[in-house]
């Protein structure tokens, strides 16, 4: 049963950002964890924020997937707002001190929460990223995300279609800068539009999530 547990927070994690309605899907990718709290392998499960509709599908993901695990207990709780950085940090940190087997956070603010992971780290606390990972990303610290970037260029391309030939002035209205999702975003338009010379870039506003 020990090494049944040590393999299955990625696996949890991974399922995470995978939900079907009546369902979820789970898959397996195997990190070594030392389980001591009487056979349970205990995972705080961290958004960006909570109250939004995508990060409630992740919530029902991952405890979707905590059922199907045999001794795993999932934690779920978050920032109100995801420009609270603070609030994120040091509800991490809580869960560091509370000596959780795992760590599965998307970073409110890629450089921000580089220490955080650093630290779980060196208390022997196994951390992976959903949806936006730090910068620099650790090694042997997954980040289970989209291509941003291709995402953006893609975006591009179709508004470039939608203008037509005669082009025009288009605006971005990004959420909150720092935030990896965000920033790869943003780059991944602007490297689109170039390519695109009847579209001038006016203004990139940002909403700061409002």
């Amino acid at each position: 049963m020990r090494n049944r547990l040590r393999r299955t927070v990625a696996s949890v994690a991974i399922a995470s950002t995978a939900l079907l309605l009546s369902s979820c899907g789970v898959e397996t990718h195997k990190v070594k964890v030392d389980v001591s709290s009487g056979g349970t392998l205990r995972l705080a499960v961290v958004p960006k924020s909570v109250g939004l509709d995508y990060w409630e599908k992740v919530r029902r993901g991952a405890q979707c997937a905590a059922s199907k695990l045999e001794g795993v207990q999932i934690t779920w709780n978050g920032v109100s707002d995801e420009t609270n950085v603070a609030g994120q940090v040091d509800l991490l940190d809580n869960y560091i001190g509370q000596g959780v087997n795992g760590l599965v956070y998307a970073a409110t603010d890629s450089t921000a929460l580089v220490d955080i992971t650093e630290r779980a780290s060196g208390a022997g606390i196994k951390v992976i990223n959903i949806d936006s990972g730090t910068e620099p990303q650790p090694k042997g610290v997954p980040l289970l995300a989209t291509n941003n970037t291709k995402g953006a260029l893609l975006a591009a391309d179709a508004l470039a279609k939608a203008v037509g030939p005669k082009g025009g002035k288009v605006a971005i209205v990004a959420f909150h800068a720092g935030s990896q999702t965000n920033d790869q975003r943003v780059n991944g338009f602007k490297k689109g539009l170039k390519k695109h010379k009847n579209l001038k870039l006016v203004k990139t506003q940002y909403s700061e999530n409002d």
